[in-house]
């Protein structure tokens, strides 16, 4: 018979430990901002208020199974037809594109292959980089998944596209005129 451990003491059985790291989240902003204060999600568009020029940048974490497995595209093709449709689709929809901008509107795709299925998690984020030249804060993000067969693998190379509308759309609404 195998025994079980006991329950982690921060943990019960009517909320599991992300319930409680939230709660204590919520404690902490509560204790750490002053009264009529509210934190800011990073979802808020109006977070992209003044962001303009800024630096198109493209991350990709390709699972090489869609390319050995599935006969799909290799990393490198999915990347560079990303770059294109991400930075096409931002130039005439938004904010100047500015090489080396301290503001970085940045998409990221990450695919897992397994069973024919390709999943899939995108992420556009705006990324301020410091004039200390330290790492660059995100101060903004939008995110979603999904999955294709590989016979809708085509699909995948829209998603720079996809990430420059969500982009451009609330860029839009916090910078009117």
């Amino acid at each position: 018979m195998r025994k079980e451990s006991p329950p982690v003491a921060h943990e019960s059985a009517s909320r599991g430990p992300r319930a409680v790291r939230l709660a204590v989240i919520a404690m902490v902003l509560r204790l750490a901002l002053p009264a009529g204060a509210s934190a800011q999600s990073l979802t808020d568009f109006a977070r992209l208020a003044g962001a303009d020029p800024v630096m198109a940048v493209v991350e990709v974490a390709w699972d090489d199974l869609i390319t050995t497995s599935a006969g799909g595209a290799t990393g490198d093709q999915f990347h560079q037809a990303m770059v294109w449709g991400f930075e096409e689709a931002l130039a005439s929809a938004g904010p100047s594109l500015v090489e080396d901008a301290p503001v970085q509107v940045v998409c990221r795709v990450e695919t897992v292959f397994d069973g024919g299925v390709v999943a899939y998690s995108a992420r556009v984020e705006l990324r301020r980089v410091p004039a200390d030249a330290g790492a660059p804060v995100i101060t903004w993000f939008d995110s979603w998944v999904g999955t294709t067969g590989v016979q809708g693998l085509h699909q995948m190379f829209t998603l720079g596209q996809r990430c420059a509308k969500v982009f451009s759309d609330s860029w839009r609404l916090a910078n009117p005129g």
